[in-house]
C-alpha cells in the first residue's frame, strides 16, 4: 500500500469511529469494544490511527463530545450543573466543573 492509500485508509477508520462516537456519546454505558468493531480494527490499531490524526485518544475525544453537548444543554435547558454533570457521565459537579474549565 502506498503512502497516499495509507493516509486515506486511516482517515476512513477515524471517520467510522467519530460517527459511532457522535451517535452513541449519550449512551449511559458507552461501549468501546463496539467502537472498535465498527471501525473493523483492533483497539491498538484503531487507537493509534485516531491519535495520529486527531491528537487525542478515543476516550479523550468522547469526553470532548460529551462536554460540548453538556454546554449546549446548560444554555438551552437551564438545568442544574449537577444534573448536567451526571448526564455527561461525571460522578459529581466538582469533577464536571474542573473538566469544563480545562476544556472551555
Amino acid at each position: 500500500m502506498d503512502e497516499e492509500s495509507r493516509k486515506w485508509y486511516k482517515i476512513e477508520i477515524v471517520q467510522k469511529m467519530q460517527q459511532y462516537m457522535i451517535t452513541h456519546a449519550a449512551d449511559e454505558a458507552f461501549d468501546f469494544e463496539q467502537l472498535y468493531a465498527q471501525a473493523g480494527y483492533s483497539k491498538r490499531h484503531a487507537d493509534r490511527c485516531f491519535k495520529e490524526l486527531l491528537g487525542k485518544t478515543p476516550k479523550e475525544y468522547l469526553k470532548l463530545i460529551r462536554m460540548t453537548d453538556s454546554a449546549k444543554r446548560l444554555i438551552d435547558e437551564k438545568g442544574s450543573i449537577l444534573e448536567t454533570a451526571l448526564a455527561a457521565d461525571f460522578e459529581s459537579h466538582e469533577g464536571y466543573t474542573k473538566a469544563f474549565r480545562e476544556i472551555f
